[in-house]
């Protein structure tokens, strides 16, 4: 799990993490918080990413699903 926000957005750290895990073929999940489509960087853009930035909408939603179970 990636979690994409402004302060890690420009990390070549995570930018290699998730090539890593790419090139291992491992699952990637791309969690972005108060970022948009456009501020993914290039190596990640191409993943399905989960966007947060409302994150009491979110913990609503996680809410509901839990309950539904």
């Amino acid at each position: 799990m990636i979690l994409l926000s402004p302060a890690s957005r420009d990390s070549d750290w995570v930018k290699h993490e998730g090539g890593l895990a790419d090139a291992y073929g491992l699952p990637i999940a791309l969690v972005v918080l108060h970022l948009g489509k456009e501020d993914i960087p290039d190596p990640l853009r191409n993943l399905k990413y989960f966007p947060i930035n409302e994150f009491p909408a979110y913990v609503r939603h996680l809410a509901a699903l839990a309950r539904k179970k």
